[in-house]
């Protein structure tokens, strides 16, 4: 037994003595255009790559200074990702045959630039298809170590899906991440998120797949909004279509924190502490929420009240029309309770609120 047992532990030696070796002498920037070349496939997006390492446990590259190249039709100026270091998973035993198969991506401390232009379309939409005119991942650039960025293409009409090929992915990583959104339709400059991490497992368009969310607040780990749940497949041209089921955590959120956040001055002036569950139903654009919320120390207009609010809910927002109806909204004003049933039209400006208050046995003095 004492033999098998030393005989094991040699051959576990020796295999890792051969991984050290191999990782030590592959030069993984030699394949930096296979790689860079697997990745404009899956993305349908030119992308550049800076200096690579390879890491055995487990099998990676460790890419600096990724930057993929947003739809020519949306920007030209700034790239749709830029990311200090990217971690490319790779499947082992094509690695010792000098082929590269891509399992998952993570990226590290990313930027992203969500672009929605006065059509309603979105720059992403066109992932995993190459934009109208564009020149495939051979044409654009030659392969090898000293090959350089990826030209920009002339700009074209949005990219149409062509379903030639889909962008596919065991696992999609973000970690801490900026996210820039702009909405051609609303304003003409951008929010800006921050501290993102999201993690996608079995992506493809035109399957179900997981998602792992959260945003934290004002850089703390205290303050989180975690959204977790299955969606897809995405819905072509109308991702606010895609089917979604899944829940959204509140801990601990200051409102002023939130605020600053989302770049909304519409709290301004009432702060406090949110903690809640929502289960999330997202079908053809109607997304129903419903759950329960409470906020501690709730401050309007800088004054105390003195008492906790708990609200519990069942609403219902038509994306494609900004209605959201409200089936029940229960809130307990310390020990006061309000019922309050209706609609609120966001579509005209002002807003149009059609809202039924429901009170029973309230005190006067409160």
């Amino acid at each position: 037994m004492r033999k098998v047992i030393i005989g094991v532990g040699i051959v576990i030696v020796v295999l890792v003595a051969a991984l050290l070796i191999f990782a030590a002498t592959f030069d993984v920037n030699k394949y930096r255009g296979t790689i860079q070349t697997e990745l404009e496939k899956r993305l349908g997006r030119n992308v550049a790559l800076g200096d690579m390492r390879l890491s055995v446990f487990p099998p990676r590259f460790r890419v600096q200074n990724l930057a993929i190249a947003d739809d020519p039709a949306f920007n030209n100026d700034a790239p749709f990702v830029k990311a200090q270091e990217l971690d490319v998973s790779v499947r082992l035993l094509p690695l010792f045959h000098k082929q590269v198969e891509v399992d998952s991506l993570e990226l590290q401390r990313p930027s992203v630039n969500l672009i929605k232009n006065s059509s309603g379309i979105w720059n992403f939409v066109s992932l995993g298809h190459p934009a109208a005119g564009q020149a495939t991942p051979s044409e654009s650039h030659p392969s090898g170590p000293g090959a350089p960025a990826p030209s920009k293409p002339s700009p074209k009409t949005p990219s149409e899906p062509s379903g030639e090929q889909q962008f596919s992915l065991g696992k999609l990583m973000i970690s801490d991440g900026q996210i820039s959104i702009l909405d051609q339709q609303k304003s003409k400059t951008p929010s800006q998120y921050d501290h993102i991490d999201i993690t996608l497992k079995n992506f493809s368009p035109d399957h179900p797949f997981t998602l792992d969310a959260a945003a934290r607040m004002a850089g703390s780990s205290s303050e989180e909004a975690r959204l977790q749940g299955e969606g897809g497949p995405i819905v072509n041209g109308e991702p606010a279509s895609t089917p979604f089921k899944g829940s959204l955590t509140l801990k601990q959120v200051r409102i002023g924190d939130l605020s600053k956040f989302l770049n909304s001055p519409a709290a301004n002036g009432t702060d406090g502490v949110i903690s809640g569950d929502v289960k999330i139903n997202n079908q053809s654009g109607k997304l129903n929420a419903q759950g329960q919320m409470e906020m501690q120390n709730p401050k309007i207009q800088g004054m105390e009240l003195g008492f906790p609010i708990n609200a519990q809910y069942d609403l219902t927002d038509d994306l494609a029309v900004d209605m959201l109806t409200i089936r029940n909204l229960a809130v307990k004003l310390g020990a006061t309770p309000v019922q309050l049933s209706g609609t609120l039209n966001s579509k005209p400006t002002p807003a149009l609120l059609d809202v039924a208050i429901k009170a029973n046995s309230i005190s006067i003095a409160e």
